[in-house]
C-alpha cells in the first residue's frame, strides 16, 4: 500500500483489494507458480471473478501482459479503450472516467450474452487498483463516471457468425476467430486477438477504432475488413467509408503521418512491431465475399487454397503428394465445403480423392 487515504472515503472490499494486488504483482511479472495461484484464487469465488474481470477492464498492462493472463486463466479479459497502451499515470484518468459491463460469446454454436451493470463497482474498483499500484488518487466520483461497455465474441472451427454490437454496428467473425470490443461515451474500439473479422460502423458521433493484436491503430467510418494470419501478419481491407491508418500503435488522435485507405484496397503489415505497412499491388484473392465462404483467386497455390479451405473443415483436404502443393489454380471457389472442392480441385488437376479417416486425400493417378 501507499499510505494514501481510500478516493471518496471508500474502503475496498477483500476481494477488491485483491483483485487490485494481482493487477499490481502481474506488472511485475509472474512465475508459473505464481499463475497456478492466480488461477486458484480467480476461481475460487463469483465475488472474486467479478472484482478481477472488472480490474482488468482498467489495469494499465501491456498486450504482452494481458495475452500471458489469458493464456493461464483460459479466460477472456476486455480492456476500455486506450488503456492497454497507455502509460500508468495515463491509466489513472482512464480509470477514473469508466463504469462496465460484460458480455461474452464463448462457444461457436450457441451466444452467451447479457450485460451486468457495475458502474458504480467499476469506479471504486478503478480507485482500488489506482491507489494499489500507485497511480495518485485524483479519480472522479463514483457519481460521475458514465457508463462503458466490454464484451469479447469468438467462434469456434468451421464457424462464421454475425453480431450486432450494442451501437448497433454489425459485426461478422470468421472461423477461429476472436475479438474484444470495448465502448464508452466519447469512443468505441476493438481489438482483434485471432482471426478475420468484418466491422460495419453504425453511425455514431464516437469515433470506431481497431488494432490487430498488439500492432497498429485503424480509425474508420464505413466497412472494414481485417484479419491476422497464422504468421501474425496483418491483412487489412476498407470495403466502403473511410479509414486511416495510424502511424503507430499508440492512438494519437490526429491524422498526422497516418496512412489513408482506399476501398477494397489490400494492406499487410505484422502485427506487432514497427515495420511499415505494404500496399499489395495485385492481392492474390478477392475476399469481398468471405462471410459466405466465397473467395476468388488468381493463380493461388494448391498448398495455399488448401490451407483457407481447411480453415472449415471437419476433416481436412490433405495433399498425399507434397510436390503437388506448386500447382497453381484460379477461380471462385467455396471454401466452406470441403468434399465438394476436393472434387473440384480432382477434375482441374486429374487427381483421384480418397476419403479416410483422419481427411479427404488428394493424390495423382
Amino acid at each position: 500500500m501507499t499510505g494514501e487515504e481510500w478516493p471518496g472515503g471508500h474502503t475496498p472490499g477483500a476481494a477488491a483489494l485483491d483483485a487490485a494486488t494481482w493487477c499490481a504483482r502481474i506488472r511485475n511479472g509472474l512465475t508459473e507458480a505464481e499463475f497456478a495461484d492466480l488461477g486458484n484464487w480467480f476461481r475460487t469465488s463469483d465475488d472474486n471473478r467479478a472484482a478481477f474481470e472488472t480490474s482488468m477492464l482498467v489495469a494499465p498492462l501491456t498486450p504482452q501482459q494481458r495475452d500471458a493472463v489469458e493464456r493461464a486463466l483460459m479466460h477472456s479479459f476486455p480492456a476500455l479503450p486506450g488503456v492497454g497502451s497507455i502509460s500508468a499515470s495515463g491509466a489513472a484518468a482512464a480509470m477514473s472516467h469508466h463504469g462496465t459491463a460484460r458480455q461474452t460469446d464463448r462457444r461457436p454454436e450457441r451466444k452467451k450474452s447479457g450485460l451486468r451493470p457495475a458502474v458504480l463497482a467499476a469506479a471504486a474498483l478503478a480507485a482500488t487498483v489506482a491507489v494499489v499500484l500507485g497511480l495518485g488518487t485524483k479519480l472522479v466520483p463514483a457519481s460521475l463516471a458514465p457508463s462503458a461497455r466490454a464484451a469479447t465474441y469468438e467462434t469456434g472451427h468451421g464457424s462464421i457468425r454475425s453480431f450486432t454490437l450494442e451501437d448497433g454496428s454489425a459485426l461478422t467473425l470468421d472461423s477461429d476467430s476472436r475479438i474484444d470490443v470495448s465502448m464508452n461515451s466519447r469512443a468505441r474500439h476493438a481489438r482483434l486477438l485471432h482471426g478475420r473479422a468484418r466491422l460495419s460502423a453504425a453511425r455514431d458521433r464516437r469515433p470506431f477504432t481497431i488494432v490487430a493484436a498488439s500492432g497498429r491503430q485503424i480509425a474508420f467510418d464505413g466497412v472494414i475488413d481485417i484479419g491476422i494470419d497464422e504468421d501474425q501478419l496483418v491483412d487489412l481491407r476498407l470495403r466502403s467509408g473511410n479509414g486511416h491508418l495510424k502511424p503507430d500503435g499508440k492512438g494519437s488522435n490526429g491524422q498526422a503521418g497516418a496512412m489513408p485507405l482506399s476501398v477494397d484496397q489490400q494492406v499487410v503489415f505484422p502485427a506487432a512491431g514497427a515495420t511499415a505497412p505494404k500496399v499489395v499491388a495485385a492481392p492474390v484473392a478477392d475476399t469481398r465475399a468471405w462471410p459466405s465462404g466465397l473467395v476468388d483467386y488468381k493463380a493461388i497455390a494448391l498448398v495455399a487454397l488448401v490451407r483457407d479451405a481447411n480453415r472449415y473443415a471437419r476433416r481436412p483436404i490433405v495433399l498425399d503428394d507434397r510436390t503437388m502443393g506448386s500447382l497453381t489454380v484460379s477461380g471462385r471457389f467455396q471454401l466452406t465445403d470441403g468434399e465438394k472442392l476436393a472434387e473440384r480441385l480432382a477434375e482441374v488437376f486429374d487427381l483421384v480423392v480418397v476419403s479416410h479417416h483422419d481427411g479427404i486425400h488428394l493424390r495423382r493417378r
